[in-house]
C-alpha cells in the first residue's frame, strides 16, 4: 500500500469518526496486533474499539452513564472494571445503547 493511499484512508476515517490521525493509527496497530495474536479481541478491547469508532471518549461515556442512570462512577472505576473484565451484561448493554449499538442474538445456521 502506498503512502498516499494510507493517508487518504486516515483522512476519511478521522473525518467520519472525528478522531485524530494518531488515534486512528494507534487503533489500527492495536487491531493488527490482536489479529496476529490469533483472533478475537477480549470484551474490553471490543468495547473500547466501539467507543472510539463511535466518536466517544471513555470520559464522555462514563459521564453519560452517570447522567442517564443516576450514578456516580468514576472513569478510573469504569476503566478498572473493563480491565478486569468484570462489567455486568446490563452495564455492557447500557454502554452500547449510549454509543448507538445493541447486542443481537441470532441462531447459527
Amino acid at each position: 500500500m502506498n503512502y498516499w493511499f494510507f493517508n487518504s484512508i486516515i483522512e476519511l476515517y478521522t473525518m467520519h469518526f472525528k478522531l485524530s490521525s494518531l488515534n486512528f493509527i494507534i487503533f489500527i496497530n492495536f487491531l493488527t496486533l490482536q489479529f496476529k495474536q490469533g483472533g478475537c479481541m477480549p470484551l474490553k478491547d471490543d468495547l473500547k474499539a466501539l467507543i472510539i469508532k463511535s466518536g466517544w471518549t471513555m470520559t464522555q461515556v462514563v459521564e453519560k452513564l452517570n447522567e442517564t442512570y443516576n450514578r456516580n462512577t468514576s472513569v478510573q472505576n469504569f476503566s478498572a472494571k473493563l480491565k478486569r473484565e468484570s462489567l455486568k451484561y446490563t452495564e455492557v448493554e447500557e454502554v452500547l445503547k449510549i454509543i448507538g449499538y445493541s447486542i443481537s442474538w441470532s441462531p447459527n445456521n
